[in-house]
């Protein structure tokens, strides 16, 4: 006999989410529902006052699939998107600007010439949620639509290993790109051995993977998908493998929390100096330090099992600093 659950429906918009049925197995559980529009976004709750979790997928369907071992009791469903809404709407000489909220890009405005009957469009499709255009005639109407985006974004490229230690490693890889009409990257679908294991959410380039089987080998791809849902080719294959974890143990400890650095010295005669920097997110470097002309830093406290990045520039004796070296990751254990 299949677990006893419920599920709740979120209104997200004018048309309600209803449930249609839960269905159960001894492996699976499929839910339906109707009402909303896509995408959607499923999330579970154990009850008595548990907090609500969210699944990372992107549901387009009005149904959804999970394993009946999470022994899960509530779920909830809602639209991933407010309808849109025009929030302002104003005339300034012979320009007309429009606000609104809501909706999935890209956007395409239209004005409407009483007593016509015809809705016209305006010229250009819009990313951002604000539009400016000459005064079609003052007794016009306007309305913003959302219009179909069917083109997936272009595949991420260069997915590669920053580090791989016996349960953990971190991927990254380069940015996708979607048409300047298009909806927009939304998010980056992760697939260990041909299966979904994380979606990222865009400008995120990275991964960090735990709990990963010590001496084993993991194909990984990504792709990347827009607002619409468009879904892009997977990318080419990451063979990693992972090391034999210290001492034959499946997972690593350690107390160990500094971490040496060294690099080449720069061609350049004038440099002056260098600066290490450092953060959670490559690129994103909340903290630095000048070590002057030496070509190695120690960096301490370190927090355990947590990925950093680090990259160094050099800086010549007016106090012009060079673009960042490569970067590197580092897990302490």
């Amino acid at each position: 006999m299949g677990i006893p659950m419920q599920l709740k429906s979120q209104n997200a918009n004018s048309s309600t989410i209803k449930l249609l049925g839960i269905e159960h197995s001894n492996t699976n559980v499929s839910i339906h529902w109707q009402g909303g529009f896509p995408p959607y976004r499923v999330r579970v709750s154990e009850g008595l006052d548990s907090a609500w979790t969210e699944y990372p997928n992107i549901v387009q369907a009005t149904n959804f699939n999970l394993p009946t071992e999470l022994g899960s009791r509530f779920f909830q469903v809602r639209t991933e998107f407010a309808p849109i809404r025009l929030t302002r709407i104003q005339k300034h000489g012979e320009l007309v600007y429009l606000n609104w909220t809501g909706g999935v890009p890209p956007y395409r405005v239209q004005s409407l010439r009483l007593p016509d009957a015809d809705w016209q469009d305006l010229p250009h499709s819009q990313i951002e949620k604000y539009y400016a255009s000459f005064v079609a005639d003052d007794h016009s109407l306007y309305r913003v639509r959302s219009e179909s985006d069917t083109n997936a974004p272009s595949t991420p490229k260069a997915l590669s290993a920053l580090t791989v230690q016996c349960t953990k490693a971190v991927l990254s890889w380069e940015p996708a790109e979607d048409e300047s009409t298009g909806s927009g990257v939304f998010v980056y679908n992760v697939y260990r051995d041909g299966v979904i294991v994380k979606q990222v959410e865009a400008p995120t380039l990275f991964i960090f993977e735990t709990d990963l089987a010590a001496n084993s080998t993991f194909d990984y791809r990504v792709s990347a998908v827009d607002r619409a849902g468009n879904e892009s080719a997977r990318s080419s294959v990451l063979t990693v493998t992972t090391p034999t974890c210290p001492g034959g143990e499946t997972n690593a400890n350690g107390s160990d929390s500094s971490l040496v650095l060294k690099w080449d010295r720069s061609e350049e005669p004038t440099i002056a100096g260098y600066i290490v920097h450092w953060g959670f997110e490559p690129g994103v470097y909340p903290w630095q330090s000048d070590v002057m002309r030496s070509t190695t830093a120690t960096i301490d406290g370190l927090e355990s099992s947590v990925p950093y990045f680090f990259a160094v520039t050099a800086y010549n004796l007016g106090g012009t600093e060079s673009e960042p070296s490569n970067k590197v990751t580092h897990i302490p254990p």
